[in-house]
This record gives structure tokens, sequence and C-alpha cells, in this order.
């Protein structure tokens, strides 16, 4: 069971990370990869 929720976090995490990045690209535009940027230190301060 505990391989089935990691697998599903998976695959919403990537939906989210993909849609996140839609959104960023569009505000701020594709320079510098802001949305792997905010997903990253999001990651960051939700794990601790």
């Amino acid at each position: 069971m505990t391989y089935v929720f990691i697998a599903l976090f998976a695959i919403i995490g990537a939906f989210a990370r993909y849609g996140q990045s839609i959104v960023v690209q569009g505000v701020l535009g594709r320079s510098f990869p802001f949305a792997t940027l905010s997903i990253n230190v999001l990651g960051s301060f939700l794990m601790g």
C-alpha cells in the first residue's frame, strides 16, 4: 500500500509541477527557469 501512495503523490506532484510551470512561464517569461526554482524552494520549506 505504501508504494501506491508514493506513486499517487508522484503523479499529483508531476501534474502540479507542470501546471505551475505553465503559469509561471506565462507571467515571468522563459528567460530563467523560475518554475523549477519556485517548486524546489516550496518543496524545501514543506520538507523542513
